[in-house]
């Protein structure tokens, strides 16, 4: 409007009826005009560094000399198994369905033709409100029985016979997200339990990425899977999931959608798996082109006896210039107008440039339901807000905080938990600089109860540098007395005081927990790997999974000429990060920023 406008004005021709009129725009039109890429964001910083959020230190003493190698170049480089309560770790070893689904499938069996599988999954893939017809029904009203019942159980549809041009038909309807889950009566995990558990295989992908792809394919809300903790996604992970009443037949139809998700080892359960139900994770990892295998080797045995600092990694504050942090920061001061451009304003790193649009509506003129639109094809939690804030709006607290619900409450909690992980690690390297590594007077320890006691005079020599643990603050939190000056310091920096964590609306309240403060890892194997270009791929095999999944997205290779590569494998508990072991390995900076620049000079080194 504005180009044709100038053009109006500057033509030496005079009027010409052939010309368009000149266009009248509103004032937020000519805002829209100027909105171009090259505007300053509102929040303009750059992604967090180690230092930022609490990591300065190192356990193992030894040189601070940077040992340079690629890590997770490839995402078989980087493999990560969960291990269950029971010990168990996560394998897919199957896809077949389980007993229950495959008599389901022999009693209600029925033969549908290509162009009527087509129907059903357009319908289902489309939503349409109508009712559309499939076909022509069965005579007999047993066969019409189970062809109801194999589209109810294959398809999240609604079925029914009517008459169409005196000719008796088979009518189909879409039925989304909530609806579909309770339009399923036959549940074939009857008398188990109301969920199914798998096992999901995926590459390149965050846990949640995976859950919305498999979500948004099935029809099916994302709030009917549960899983113990999110994994990397720059890797090839297995995890336990639980879905709520989706029987294992539809949940396998994902196997031939996608190449990166993979789901099978297939059962019912009467146990949801939930945050944290989890023993830990198994790492096999591969380090390529290591330039001083004989340091890196000597820190892989040291870090075998003596452990690693237990941080809180650079994945836990999120992968914006934005912290996820400052979002818990905001919703413990009851900040919700802050919370709102936190999440939603434009910002200068950020890993989702279709939000970018949205962002710049919602910080111009909150107009939320445009917003949404200008986000169709984006997931998350900035999505999800933006659906609640366009039914509540943000006209007080308590329409922002009920907009905020929108977000899954697995996410929300997720700022809440990085705020603890920040003070964690603050805590933690406060500790290990005024005392160093060993047992102190002060410092907390575990009892058989799983309660925190202070060690002593006359207890210390019972406890070892590995029991003692950092408290992971909370409103019922003990603060070791050698910490307390520190930790009031701390929470006075951010405008806050522990009695904060005590909020007001319950979901938010944070009890706290301890976690130690040195972590050691179990069963660490590793060797050193000689390989030339030709031979590669021999790294591979050594890390490999098991699963059927195609590793199509691998991202590019380099050249590689003639190098060493470290292979290791370990187990660490629930909320230890392998990253921070590899830290310690490498004396290298972990965050995102870092390890970009490290790619790019790899790159740069591979064209030599």
């Amino acid at each position: 409007i504005l180009l044709l406008n100038r053009m109006m004005e500057n033509s030496e021709e005079g009027p010409n009826p052939c010309k368009l009129p000149k266009l009248e725009i509103t004032e937020e039109e000519k805002n829209d005009s100027n909105c171009g890429a090259d505007e300053k964001p509102y929040y303009d910083g750059d992604l967090p560094k180690e230092a930022d959020v609490g990591i300065c230190l190192f356990r193992v003493e030894s040189s601070s000399v940077p040992v340079h190698a690629l890590i997770k170049h490839r995402y078989s480089d980087f493999i990560v198994q969960e291990i269950d309560n029971n010990g168990r770790v996560a394998e897919l070893t199957s896809t077949q369905l389980p007993e229950q689904d495959t008599k389901v499938a022999s009693k209600e069996e029925f033969q549908f033709t290509d162009s009527q599988r087509a129907c059903l999954a357009a319908t289902e893939k489309n939503g349409n409100k109508g009712w559309v017809t499939l076909m022509e029904a069965p005579e007999s009203k047993e066969d019409r029985t189970t062809l109801h019942k194999a589209i109810k159980q294959s398809y999240n549809l609604e079925s029914k016979t009517s008459i169409e041009n005196d000719v008796n038909c088979i009518c189909i309807k879409s039925v989304k997200g909530q609806s579909a889950r309770n339009y399923r009566t036959d549940w074939v995990g009857k008398g188990i339990g109301d969920y199914c558990s798998f096992v999901l295989y995926k590459e390149g992908l965050s846990t949640m990425e995976a859950i919305d792809n498999i979500s948004r394919y099935l029809n099916l809300s994302s709030k009917l899977f549960n899983f113990s903790g999110t994994k990397d996604k720059r890797g090839i992970t297995t995890q336990h999931v639980t879905a709520h009443k989706v029987p294992a037949s539809t949940l396998a139809r994902v196997n031939a959608k996608f190449t990166n998700v993979k789901l099978g080892n297939f059962g019912y359960t009467s146990v949801r798996c939930g945050l944290g139900d989890c023993q830990g994770n198994r790492f096999k990892l591969v380090l390529l082109k290591v330039d001083n295998n004989g340091l890196l080797e000597d820190r892989v045995k040291k870090v075998k006896e003596e452990g690693f600092i237990n941080y809180f990694g650079m994945q836990r504050f999120g992968t914006s210039s934005v912290p996820t942090y400052k979002v818990g920061q905001a919703i413990l001061k009851n900040d919700w107008e802050d919370v709102i451009k936190l999440v939603l304003y434009t910002r200068s790193s950020d890993g989702n440039d279709n939000l970018k649009p949205a962002r710049r509506e919602v910080e111009k003129r909150r107009k939320y339901e445009k917003a949404l639109g200008l986000c169709r094809r984006c997931s998350g939690p900035e999505k999800s807000f933006l659906m609640g804030l366009a039914k509540f709006g943000d006209k007080n607290e308590g329409a922002i905080s009920s907009a905020f619900g929108f977000v899954p409450r697995s996410m929300r909690l997720m700022y809440l938990h990085s705020l603890q992980s920040l003070l964690w690690n603050q805590l933690a390297s406060k500790r290990i600089q005024k005392l160093g590594f060993k047992v102190a007077v002060g410092d907390l320890v575990l009892n058989s109860d799983e309660n925190p006691i202070s060690v002593s005079e006359s207890n210390i020599s019972q406890h070892s540098l590995e029991s003692v643990v950092i408290p992971l603050p909370g409103f019922a939190s003990l603060i070791p007395d050698n910490l307390r000056e520190e930790f009031d310091e701390m929470m006075k920096c951010l405008g806050l005081k522990q009695e904060d964590f005590k909020h007001k609306m319950k979901e938010y309240a944070l009890k706290g927990d301890y976690r130690k403060m040195i972590c050691v890892p179990k069963d660490l194997e590793y060797s050193m790997v000689d390989y030339a270009k030709d031979d590669y791929d021999i790294v591979k095999p050594l890390a490999e999974i098991d699963g059927d999944a195609d590793s199509k997205a691998e991202p590019d290779g380099i050249d590689i000429k003639g190098n060493k590569a470290l292979v290791i494998s370990f187990s660490l508990g629930t909320s230890s990060y392998a990253t921070m072991l590899l830290r310690e390995l490498t004396r290298s900076d972990t965050s995102k920023q870092s390890l970009k620049s490290l790619g790019a000079e790899a790159a740069a080194d591979s064209t030599d």
